[in-house]
Parts: structure tokens; C-alpha cells; sequence
């Protein structure tokens, strides 16, 4: 790889790198508000709105867009305003490190659905890989018997259905290419603003004091509109492999704040479960297996030429 090749690699990996840092800071915005999670997503997908709304108006750049394309669109609005919605439930239920551990299930869950929508076998080494990361949920997550009934499990199951409307919302999202995405998030924070009264009445008799208003801001105008056209600038010339290490940026930034901050640090027995967690994400992106013997490889291969003749 030459000089400009490693220069022009540098610039997405570095842009990616710092969209997810800051990503890490979701949890401590969150918690410096002290307000329920629907408020906070309300206010979150207002400013996000606001911000690329301005953007577009100040290019000018839209397109026509097939009606079915439209729905698509709108209906992952939903599923980001759930996965918004149920990931900070979670988070202020149980704790950033933890929460932002077990969303990490989520490369898992559009593994299976994927697998289930396109009637795709998925192999025994992606099989193995989601065992090994079920055990790490399990142990990263510290769930016990005295938890089990209280307000934390409560929380991990938000965190799991955050992810899982995560998942949803990247497989409609394949659907998708008609539109930029930042057109995309535009619709999905306007989405968010439309459809959280609905299920909040008393969402616009919360007080909200002189000193919340920037960190709500923040979550729209930085963690939305900001983040998220770094992340979609940067995605199109990142490898997948780049991908699948570089994410870990994300977790490693919330785990380390909110030890700087709070002072909540894992136990041994949940850094044993993150570090399975990434190495069963790792393997399962970078389609890591086991070597088979030379014997099964020659095997395998005189059977292919068979079942498959050159023309």
C-alpha cells in the first residue's frame, strides 16, 4: 500500500474512529438529565430533525423517491425511535457499561433474522460463534437470581430490545439505497418527533431547566445529525474487516467514561464476558473458522469438480 493509499485509508478510519468515541458519550449525556427516556428521545429526534433539516435546506440536495421506498423509510423511523427509546430505558435501569455491552448482540440478531428472512443456513462457525457470545451476554450482563425480579433485569431486556430493533432497522435499511442516507436519519428523527407524543400525554408538561436544554441539544445536533453523517461518510471506503474492529471504539469510550465519571467500574466475571463478546463478534465478521485437515480439503475440492463440470 502506497503513501496516498494509507493517507486516504486514514481519513475514514480516523472519521469512524471519533464518530464512535463520541458515541460513548450517549450514557453520560443521558444521566446528567435526569429525565425519563422518552422525553430525552423526543427532544433528541426534535434536535436531530432540526439539524438536518438545515443541512438539506442549506444544499438543496433532494431527490424523488418511490412511494414503496417511502414507507420503507418511514418505517424505519419506528424502528430507530424504538431502538432510541428502549436502549436508554435500559441504560438508566442498569448502567452505561452494561448496557452498552449487551447492545453489542446486536451484529447477532441481524445474523439470525437475516438468516431466517433469506432462508440462509448459517454454518456451524457462525453458530458456534453466537453460542460463545450468548455466554458472554450472559456473564457481561451479571445477571443472578436477586436481580432477576427488580428494576435491572427490567433493564437488560430493554437493552436486548433495543438491539433487536436495531437489527430490524439495518435490514430495512438494505432497502434503502434510493435515498442519502442522511435523508434516511432526517425521516427517522422526524418519525421520532411524530410518534412519541403519542404514547407520552404528559411529554410536553415535563420542566425542563435552563441547564438540560444543551445537553438535549447535544443528543440531537452531536449523537444524531453530527455522528451519524460522520459514520455514513466514512462506511462506503472502510473494509468490512476494518469495520468489525473499529466498532469496538464505541463500547471501549462509554466503559471508560463511565468509570472517569461515575467511578463504576466491571468485574472481572463482565470483562470476561465483553472479551467474548468481541472475539465471537470478530470471528463472526471476519468469518473466522477452524482449519480442516489437507485430506478434507482435497476431498472437498475433487467433489466440487465433480458436482460442478467446466463448461
Amino acid at each position: 500500500m502506497n503513501a496516498s493509499s494509507r493517507q486516504n485509508l486514514g481519513q475514514p478510519m480516523g472519521q469512524y474512529i471519533l464518530a464512535n468515541l463520541i458515541l460513548g458519550t450517549i450514557g453520560i449525556f443521558a444521566e446528567q438529565l435526569r429525565m425519563d427516556a422518552k422525553t430525552i428521545v423526543f427532544y433528541r429526534c426534535l434536535f436531530g430533525a432540526v439539524a438536518m433539516g438545515a443541512f438539506y435546506l442549506r444544499i438543496r440536495s433532494f431527490q424523488s423517491v418511490p412511494a414503496r421506498t417511502w414507507f420503507l423509510a418511514l418505517f424505519s423511523g419506528v424502528l430507530m425511535t424504538g431502538n432510541w427509546l428502549f436502549f436508554l430505558e435500559g441504560l438508566l435501569r442498569t448502567s452505561i457499561g452494561v448496557a452498552t455491552i449487551i447492545f453489542e448482540m446486536q451484529p447477532f440478531i441481524v445474523l439470525i433474522a437475516g438468516s431466517w428472512l433469506y432462508r440462509e443456513a448459517l454454518g456451524l462457525a457462525k453458530i458456534f460463534w453466537l453460542l460463545v457470545a450468548l455466554f458472554g451476554l450472559v456473564l457481561a450482563s451479571h445477571l443472578q437470581a436477586r436481580s432477576m425480579n427488580g428494576d435491572y433485569a427490567i433493564g437488560v431486556i430493554c437493552v436486548l430490545l433495543s438491539a433487536t430493533f436495531y437489527a430490524a432497522g439495518v435490514l430495512v435499511g438494505k432497502s434503502l439505497n434510493a435515498i442519502k442516507p442522511q435523508i434516511v436519519t432526517l425521516i427517522q428523527c422526524v418519525v421520532g418527533v411524530l410518534i412519541l407524543p403519542m404514547t407520552a400525554t404528559k411529554l410536553f408538561q415535563t420542566h425542563i431547566s435552563p441547564s438540560q436544554w444543551p445537553w438535549l441539544a447535544g443528543l440531537g445536533v452531536i449523537h444524531t445529525a453530527l455522528v451519524y453523517s460522520m459514520i455514513q461518510a466514512a462506511l462506503p471506503r472502510l473494509r468490512s474487516s476494518a469495520i468489525a474492529i473499529l466498532q469496538f471504539a464505541y463500547p471501549a469510550s462509554a466503559i471508560l467514561l463511565d468509570f472517569i465519571i461515575n467511578g463504576k467500574l466491571l468485574s472481572p466475571v463482565q470483562i470476561v464476558g465483553l472479551l467474548l463478546i468481541v472475539l465471537s463478534t470478530l470471528g463472526m465478521t471476519l468469518g473466522w473458522t477452524w482449519k480442516r485437515s489437507r485430506k478434507a480439503d482435497v476431498m472437498n475440492r475433487s467433489s466440487r469438480a465433480i458436482e460442478s463440470p467446466s463448461a
